[in-house]
């Protein structure tokens, strides 16, 4: 089926989680949507213009991205606030939280936590898997560069960036580190 659409969403599903106010504009077809979608919900407004494929149970995106507001712990069932905001350009796919892969350059990054916020002017961050491992390459000028690596959840690493994430991502120096054990 193609549907070529200007049209109003009240709530759509995504990895379990429910999303509302939706605004499309763009062409869906054989549940591949390529256009605008603009977001207007309670933990999550953006505007995102790209292609996305709904087709498998891995949802794939090519898009570009101004994100106002993403509640990070809306999507990995976290208590709390882990909010993030800026324009991504990039490729990312997953089913949840911990397969998801991407590789996005960042530009006027914001992140804030109840009790910190960061601003990083730009940032290339990759997620990938290697040898049976979880791989996070970031290269955040002047706040960080590094790789972590090993065999970890990438929700129980949200959690851990909330309670330490001034020893990784500010400081008058660049941070460079590698983590390579198993987190449980």
């Amino acid at each position: 089926m193609r549907l070529t659409t200007k049209s109003q969403v009240a709530s759509i599903e995504i990895m379990d989680k429910v999303i509302n106010n939706l605004y499309l504009d763009g062409l869906l077809d054989h549940k591949k949507y390529n256009g605008l979608i603009t977001v207007n919900d309670e933990q999550a407004k953006a505007t995102i213009k790209g292609l996305i494929d709904f087709s498998t149970s891995k949802v794939a995106m090519d898009v570009n991205a101004d994100v106002s507001y993403l509640n990070m712990n809306y999507f990995t069932n976290k208590p709390g606030n882990q909010i993030v905001s800026g324009q991504v350009d990039g490729k990312m796919s997953m089913s949840s939280i911990n397969d998801l892969t991407l590789d996005v350059n960042a530009n006027n990054l914001h992140f804030a936590t109840a009790t910190q916020k960061y601003d990083i002017p730009n940032a290339k961050l990759r997620t990938f898997v290697e040898a049976g491992g979880r791989v996070i390459d970031v290269d955040a000028p002047g706040a960080a560069t590094g790789k972590i690596s090993g065999k970890y959840n990438l929700a129980d690493l949200l959690g851990m960036v909330e309670n330490g994430v001034g020893k990784i991502l500010v400081g008058p120096r660049r941070e460079n580190y590698t983590v390579d054990r198993i987190l449980r």
